[in-house]
């Protein structure tokens, strides 16, 4: 997101007024890996490293935290489906069906349907 939002400020020559300027911004998840347990080896440490430095679920909370009035005001949304997509790797197009089960599933839940009807109406508003 940090990427997203430094193109958008140059691109449109906004700099920190950007976020006054946008009526809504979407981020789509690839699905919530699992956590898993910290090796002792310098190897282990590394790949944890690794992980923890590309984890997107982190950026995106590091947005929110630095763009609250988007969270708040209804004009950000971050929508991942949080379960049954553990195992399937991004470049695993066998494993489509999984990807549509499980994102089905996650579109029924309660708070992501709230969540689909607030995206809705900020994407509608107009200037009036």
């Amino acid at each position: 997101m940090r990427e997203v939002w430094a193109e958008g400020q140059e691109l449109y020559q906004l700099g920190s007024s950007l976020g006054n300027n946008l009526k809504c911004l979407v981020s789509i998840g690839t699905g919530v890996k699992p956590m898993e347990p910290m090796s002792r080896s310098f190897i282990g440490l590394v790949n944890a490293i690794t992980r923890i430095s590309t984890d997107s679920e982190r950026a995106a909370e590091e947005f929110i935290r630095s763009h609250r009035d988007l969270h708040v005001g209804k004009r950000y949304f971050r929508f991942n489906v949080s379960r049954g997509l553990e195992d399937v790797s991004l470049d695993d197009w066998g494993q489509q069906n999984t990807l549509v089960s499980s994102t089905g599933s996650y579109l029924l839940g309660a708070r992501v349907y709230d969540d689909i009807q607030d995206c809705v109406r900020a994407l509608s508003e107009t200037d009036g």
